[in-house]
């Protein structure tokens, strides 16, 4: 095995990298989230403080998964902070240096020693006004909460302050995923409330010059950290609470604006107001939520169906005009198919393996990357083999941009069977619909009554 292959967990990747391949790496990142994922949505994108020195915290659901929603959305890409052991992993280790990681060396992994060498290059990146980015939980964790959050991005930016950095930016961001190992599933990121540190030194720290060794500032700093950080990541009790509260802000939602489709940030934005509101009110709400998600169990069918068969006939001209853009577009999501439905197949194959060491986020997002960039060299390779190279690359953009046609049809053609069976299934009920409405009523009452309080 070659050496840059298989590289050691002593290795450190060297700043600072050319900011064209951030570029390239985030346009990639972007790319690949928009095959991974059906939607990915930003709150509060960007307002300015990439251009500073900064350290990104961020919760951690999944594995590879949250790194790769991280490096498409900036125009730079961070460094990463990962663990030690995935530099012993044949690949892995090379990619981590490629785009700049940092190794920790934690406890459970064999010992610390080795991190002064971390902070070190911590402190050199930000010197150098790069972009750190961290998951100060320090592990994926499956509860639908952020976990306890650790000193070590208090201690880099500390460090990285008490050595000379200024403008220093520390940016929590809270990642929600709809179903951590779904295929096509929906992903929003959310942007909070930036500590400015030169301004946290004079309020938060009274006016100090704290160091990573001021054990006070470190721990004022870190509980700071995690209140921004808890308010845009998740904050469930349990996964029953996260879908009775979801599902009560996605009913909401729809009576508001009218429409079937309900955007994913928006329906968990609203279900992380309601999760902060009294325990009292939380259970009031929930249990609408589930009974009324009973009582649609019940008569088969869903919610997007009640609504849309209280619809006028406009609804039906919708359907038409989205059915007609499918049929348009179906010739070339055939060909989509037909040129990647083999990697498609092995990467359902992939996600039932269910491997110990990785979770199955990353068994999707490793199989995906590997399944289809092969299929594609292969699809390269036979046109460069049968004509030339010229129409070699014109197949390698074709069948990824036609695999991308396909997807989108796929997407929007299952999306608007459900909603039209839904509808019919609904306008069958007739009188039988009036409950339904009523209990429905009382449930958004509820989410109204609870987000005023």
């Amino acid at each position: 095995m070659p050496a840059w292959w298989a590289m050691t967990d002593t290795d450190v990747a060297k700043p600072p990298r050319p900011r064209v391949f951030d570029r390239l790496i985030a346009k990639a990142s972007r790319l690949l989230a928009k095959g991974v994922y059906q939607s990915v949505e930003v709150a509060n994108p960007e307002p300015g403080w990439s251009r500073h020195p900064a350290l990104i915290v961020a919760n951690h659901p999944t594995g590879f998964s949250d790194p790769a929603l991280l490096l498409g959305l900036l125009g730079r890409s961070p460094r990463f902070l990962a663990k030690s052991t995935l530099w012993k992993t044949p690949g892995v280790g090379w990619f981590l240096n490629r785009i700049g990681a940092i190794p920790v060396h934690r406890a459970q992994d064999g010992g610390t020693t080795g991190n002064a060498e971390m902070f070190a290059s911590a402190y050199d990146a930000l010197e150098h006004e790069e972009i750190i980015a961290v998951f100060p939980e320090g592990e994926v964790h499956a509860e639908p909460s952020l976990g306890p959050v650790k000193t070590g991005a208090a201690r880099i930016v500390l460090g990285a302050y008490d050595a000379g950095v200024s403008g220093l930016q520390v940016v929590p961001i809270g990642i929600h995923l709809e179903e951590k190992a779904a295929i096509r599933s929906r992903a929003f990121v959310q942007v909070g409330d930036v500590i400015d540190l030169d301004t946290a030194v004079h309020g938060l720290l009274a006016g100090e010059k704290p160091s990573p060794d001021d054990h006070e500032a470190v721990d004022r700093l870190t509980s700071e950290i995690e209140v921004r950080l808890r308010h845009v990541s998740p904050g469930f009790d349990d996964e029953a609470e996260a879908e009775a509260l979801s599902f009560a802000g996605e009913v909401a939602l729809r009576n508001s604006v009218g429409d079937a489709h309900v955007s994913y940030a928006d329906r968990e934005l609203v279900a992380g107001e309601l999760a902060r509101r009294s325990e009292e009110t939380q259970a009031a709400v929930a249990g609408d939520a589930v009974h009324y998600e009973a009582a649609l169990t019940a008569a088969g069918v869903g919610d997007a169906g009640l609504v849309a068969a209280q619809r006028g006939s406009r609804l039906s001209w919708r359907y038409l005009g989205a059915s007609t853009v499918l049929v348009l577009l179906a010739p070339f999501a055939l060909a989509g198919v037909a040129m990647n439905i083999l990697p498609y197949l092995l990467l359902r194959a992939a996600m039932r393996l269910k491997p110990k060491s990785m979770t199955p986020s990353t068994v999707r997002l490793v199989a995906a990357v590997v399944a289809f960039l092969g299929m594609w060299m292969i699809w390269a390779v036979i046109a460069w083999r049968i004509w030339n190279g010229t129409v070699a690359v014109i197949v390698l953009v074709a069948v990824p941009l036609y695999g991308a046609v396909a997807v989108y049809v796929l997407d929007r053609a299952v999306r608007l069977w459900r909603a039209w069976t839904q509808r019919r299934r609904a306008r069958r009920l007739g009188p039988n619909a009036e409950p339904l409405l009523a209990e429905r009523a009382a449930l958004v009452a509820a989410v109204e009554q609870a987000l005023r309080s």
